[in-house]
């Protein structure tokens, strides 16, 4: 018998998110978790019936600078389904050891899971949560986030805190620019398993051939 497989060949791309550029600075989220209540923003979305690695994120950031490092934290979160869905516990931690500096200037600053390449699962919402002091998440266009390079994924909903409660409300008024970068994972199994009758008419074929190639020498050697 003789199995064989392959996987069909992955590309890391653009799955989901909104254009980075041009920068809308008029409309940014402010976070600053040494306020109290912190002021966080997130945004929810759904992965498509896929698996998928996810290689890193990028950020449209005003005044994101090195002084930033100890305290602006980004992460993906789980879902917890209360309110419609809110940021749950942590998934994975992002980061960027040497962002470089913009001065006041809006910049696109990209982010990895700092223990490596993480696992997105089929089917599940997720959160892209913003956390730390002293910048801001810009807004690019009044659009919320769609999925792109044929992904399916779907978006759930912007949220926050800060705004006189610690509670995650509902932020759809900046809708902050971002965009997430993935690999799909898709194996896909090519088999071949011979049928068990053939594969006995192959042995008694085998067989009789030599049956045959014996009777065949024996008559040779008598004459």
């Amino acid at each position: 018998m003789v199995s064989m497989s392959w996987a069909t060949p992955t590309y890391a791309l653009t799955v989901f998110g909104t254009p980075l550029n041009p920068f809308n600075i008029t409309n940014a989220s402010v976070i600053n978790d040494q306020n109290s209540p912190p002021q966080q923003k997130a945004v929810g979305f759904t992965t498509d019936n896929q698996e998928w690695t996810l290689n890193s994120v990028t950020l449209s950031l005003l005044s994101y600078d090195t002084a930033d490092i100890p305290f602006g934290v980004f992460e993906i979160r789980s879902n917890n389904p209360i309110n419609g869905g809110q940021p749950g516990a942590t998934h994975t931690i992002l980061g960027n050891s040497n962002p470089t500096p913009t001065f006041g200037a809006p910049g696109n600053f990209t982010f990895t899971p700092t223990g490596g390449n993480t696992t997105l699962a089929p089917n599940t919402t997720y959160w892209l949560v913003a956390t730390g002091t002293s910048y801001s998440w810009t807004q690019n266009i009044d659009a919320n986030p769609t999925a792109s390079n044929g992904s399916g994924w779907t978006f759930l909903d912007y949220k926050f805190t800060g705004n006189g409660s610690p509670d995650w409300g509902i932020g759809n008024s900046v809708k902050n620019a971002f965009t997430i970068d993935a690999t799909e994972i898709t194996p896909v199994p090519f088999a071949f398993s011979p049928i068990p009758g053939l594969i006995v008419s192959g042995i008694i074929g085998g067989v009789k051939r030599a049956r045959s190639k014996s009777r065949q020498a024996k008559g040779t050697a008598e004459a």
